[in-house]
C-alpha cells in the first residue's frame, strides 16, 4: 500500500511540472517549423540541379550554411519543447546556441572573403593572395571568443522551473564589437571595387546588372548585419540572461533571414526575366559553374574600352573581365576551379 501510495506521488510531482506551452514556446515552435520549411524549400531549390562532383568552393559553403542552419533549426524545435524544468535541456539550448550560431557566422564570413577574392583577385590563387590569407587570419579571433562563450555562459533553472541562458558581458560584448566590425569591413571591401566598376561604365549605371548586384549585396549585408547586431545588443541589455526559448527564438530568425538574403543574392532570378529565351536556356545549363552567381551570368564581350554593346547583365566573372581588361585588352575566361 505504502508503495503504491509513493508511486502515485511521485506520478502527481511529475505531472505538477507539465504545463501547457506558454505564448513564447508557441511563438518559437512556430517560427522553428516555418523555419525547417523555409529552408528545406530553398535547400532543395539549390541542390535539384546541382552536379556535386563539381562544385566550388563558393557553392560548397553556401550549401554547408543550409544544412548547418537546417540543422540548428530542428534541434531548437526539440529544445524548446523539453526547456522547462530539464537541466540537462537548459545546457544543451546554451551550447546549441553557441556552436550552430557560431558556425552559421563562419561559414558567412568565409563566404564574404570568397566573394571579394573573386571580384578583386580572380586570376591569382587564393592562398598566393594576400588579402584572402589575411581574411582567414582575422577569423581566428572567432575561435578565442567561442571558447570565451563557453567559459562565461549562463545557464540557470529558476524556482519555477523555467531556463535561462546568456553570456556575461566578458563574451558578449567582444562578440558584438568583433561581428559588426568584421561584417562591415567585408561588406566595404566587396561593394568597393564593384562600385569604382560601374562609375566607369558609359551605358546606363543604374540599368546594368552589375548595379543590380551591387545594390542586392548592399541590401543583404547590410540585413545580416543589423540582424545579427540585434540579436547580440538585446542579450547585452537584458543583462546577458534571456529565456532558453527567446534564445532560441531568435537565434533561428537570426540564422533563417541571414540563409534567406543570402539565398537572395545567389539567385538572381530578375535578371534571368530580362535575358532573351536563349539566354536563358544558356544560364540554366550553366548553373553549376565556378561560383553562386552563375544566374547573373551573361554572353556579353567587353573591350579595352569598356563599351558594351548593348545592355546585358554583368557579373563577378564580367567584373573581372572588365577590370583585366584594361591592362591586357582581353576578358577572362578563368575557372575558379583550377586554383587552389
Amino acid at each position: 500500500m505504502n508503495s503504491t501510495q509513493a508511486t502515485s506521488d511521485d506520478i502527481a510531482a511529475a505531472l505538477s511540472h507539465i504545463s501547457a506551452p506558454d505564448t513564447e514556446e508557441l511563438i518559437s515552435q512556430i517560427i522553428s517549423l516555418l523555419s525547417i520549411s523555409v529552408l528545406s524549400m530553398i535547400m532543395g531549390s539549390k541542390t535539384g540541379d546541382t552536379r556535386f562532383g563539381e562544385l566550388s568552393v563558393s557553392r560548397i559553403l553556401i550549401m554547408g550554411l543550409y544544412i548547418w542552419s537546417w540543422a540548428f533549426t530542428i534541434i531548437a524545435t526539440i529544445l524548446v519543447s523539453t526547456n522547462n524544468h530539464n537541466y540537462i535541456s537548459c545546457i544543451l539550448t546554451s551550447y546549441t546556441c553557441d556552436v550552430f550560431y557560431a558556425g552559421t557566422k563562419m561559414i558567412i564570413y568565409q563566404w564574404l572573403s570568397e566573394r571579394i577574392w573573386l571580384v578583386t583577385a580572380f586570376k591569382t590563387s587564393r592562398l598566393k593572395t594576400w588579402q584572402y590569407k589575411f581574411h582567414l587570419f582575422l577569423q581566428c579571433p572567432y575561435a578565442v571568443l567561442f571558447v570565451l562563450g563557453v567559459i562565461y555562459r549562463i545557464t540557470i533553472i529558476d524556482d519555477d522551473g523555467t531556463c535561462s541562458i546568456g553570456l556575461q558581458p566578458t563574451a558578449s560584448i567582444p562578440l558584438m564589437v568583433y561581428d559588426f566590425v568584421f561584417n562591415l569591413y567585408l561588406t566595404i571591401l566587396f561593394l568597393r571595387p564593384i562600385l569604382t566598376v560601374g562609375r566607369g561604365l558609359r551605358a546606363n549605371r543604374k540599368g546594368s546588372g552589375l548595379y543590380r548586384l551591387a545594390k542586392r549585396t548592399l541590401v543583404s549585408a547590410v540585413v545580416c548585419l543589423l540582424v545579427s547586431f540585434a540579436n547580440l545588443l538585446t542579450l547585452i541589455v537584458v543583462g546577458g540572461a534571456e529565456r532558453g526559448v527567446t534564445c532560441l527564438l531568435f537565434c533561428t530568425a537570426d540564422v533563417t533571414i541571414n540563409v534567406l538574403t543570402i539565398h537572395w543574392v545567389t539567385n538572381g532570378h530578375d535578371s534571368k526575366k530580362q535575358l532573351p529565351a536563349g539566354k536563358q536556356a544558356a544560364n540554366v545549363s550553366r548553373s553549376n559553374d565556378n561560383d553562386d552567381l552563375s544566374p547573373y551570368r551573361s554572353a556579353v564581350k567587353v573591350d579595352v574600352q569598356i563599351m558594351p554593346a548593348k545592355e546585358e547583365d554583368y557579373t563577378d566573372e564580367d567584373v573581372h573581365s572588365i577590370q583585366t581588361s584594361q591592362t591586357s585588352g582581353k576578358p577572362l575566361n578563368y575557372d575558379e576551379d583550377e586554383k587552389v
